[in-house]
């Protein structure tokens, strides 16, 4: 009998992948029978907006990441590594594409890459492949490669309380978030652009919330939409994930936790 791993063993075991994944396509999803050749399966997981000074792997005195460290005692580990881009839009593409930012030109927020073919759910052609992120940036990009995915997950998903109203704009989704931003959400000095508005749809967020202040003292994490999600659903949901679903396969996805 198959016993279910616990979400701390997953985090020894895949510290540093991302939400996305892909599984071999000749093989029904509903099978739960586990590895059935000698494929391998690959998980690639990517916490964005990390700092490695602050991460004990990379020598901060306090010990921040316990379980990475552990997964680093047997695993390669890169101290010299140059990202492919400045922040999530570019360094999203060359992970997914092997490109630089010059190639793929993903260099604003919501970009249209010059060329999706070049991606890495190609490089494995014989796997039943997925994809999901948390990132509504890099869940813009993953959407470029449909045609080269059996399965694909919104953003949305795992997040508890997202603006619906964002997602009537589909092409202008840039816009329609800052104005999001500055007609409803209180800036420093205490007020937005609506008065009434703002102040009803903060009473509900604040009454939806409250579950998980005690949880989050300094905040729940959301998106720049304030688009609100817990690491740990997402964590627990992935790790259900890969044990409901036939070997071998590849998962991928970039995530953002803060």
């Amino acid at each position: 009998m198959k016993t279910k791993i616990t979400r701390r063993e997953f985090l020894k075991l895949a510290a540093l992948t991302s939400l996305s994944y892909a599984l071999p396509k000749d093989i029904p999803a509903e099978s739960s029978q586990g590895q059935i050749n000698d494929q391998p399966n690959v998980l690639v997981i990517v916490f964005d907006a990390w700092s490695a000074s602050n991460i004990s792997l990379y020598g901060y005195p306090r010990q921040t990441t316990p379980h990475l460290d552990q997964l680093a005692d047997k695993a390669i580990v890169y101290h010299h590594h140059f990202a492919g881009g400045h922040f999530t839009p570019p360094g999203t593409a060359s992970l997914l594409t092997g490109k630089w930012p010059w190639s793929h030109r993903a260099f604003n927020f919501y970009p249209t890459l010059d060329d999706a073919q070049q991606n890495i759910f190609n490089a494995f052609r014989q796997y039943y492949r997925f994809a999901y992120t948390h990132n509504p940036l890099a869940d813009h990009q993953l959407k470029q490669f449909m045609n080269d995915l059996e399965n694909y997950e919104s953003w949305e998903k795992l997040y508890f309380e997202y603006n619906q109203l964002i997602h009537l704009f589909e092409k202008d989704q840039d816009i329609a978030s800052v104005s999001w931003d500055r007609a409803m959400q209180s800036q420093e000095d205490g007020y937005s652009y609506s008065l009434m508005l703002s102040q009803i749809y903060e009473m509900l967020k604040a009454k939806r919330l409250a579950d998980y202040e005690e949880l989050f003292p300094r905040g729940v994490p959301n998106s720049e939409s304030q688009s609100f999600f817990t690491l740990e659903e997402g964590l627990d949901w992935l790790s259900d994930l890969t044990q409901s679903v036939p070997g071998p396969f590849l998962l991928l996805q970039p995530s953002r936790p803060f």
